[in-house]
């Protein structure tokens, strides 16, 4: 399932990806938590640095979105979630750079979204959202 995950992560368009400064934390978070009121109680996998030893887990969507900081924190890596049949997800990293590699002083966090967890600024459909000029 992880690997899959990955695969779907690098299929994803930069359109469908959100970005902030280090500094606008507050903004993230504001976000996920405007997320949750569509994904509400929606199962999803969360994985963490040992899922390979212990499995990943299924947790409510807006449990985890609530709580992204201090989830991102346990989980030691990417918040990475997604539903059993990767229609849905989210992961959300730390980075210095932009996709197309220009560096961040500071850095800044990337949001990569897809199908209900991308419905908060693109269009309802069965594809990708076009996420261009929300959240950056």
């Amino acid at each position: 399932m992880r690997r899959a995950y990955f695969n779907k992560i690098r299929t994803i368009s930069d359109k469908a990806k959100l970005f902030w400064g280090t500094q606008e934390r507050d903004r993230l978070v504001a976000h996920l938590l405007d997320v949750c009121v569509d994904v509400r109680t929606t199962a999803v996998i969360l994985f963490s640095s040992v899922d390979r030893f212990v499995g990943a887990v299924r947790v409510p969507a807006d449990t985890v979105l609530r709580n992204a900081i201090a989830v991102w924190d346990i989980v030691n890596e990417d918040l990475c979630v997604t539903t059993d049949d990767l229609q849905h997800g989210l992961c959300l990293e730390e980075n210095f750079y932009y996709p197309a590699g220009e560096y961040v002083s500071g850095g800044l966090y990337e949001l990569t979204v897809w199908g209900l967890f991308a419905k908060e600024c693109g269009e309802e459909g069965s594809g990708l959202m076009d996420l261009s000029g929300c959240g950056q």
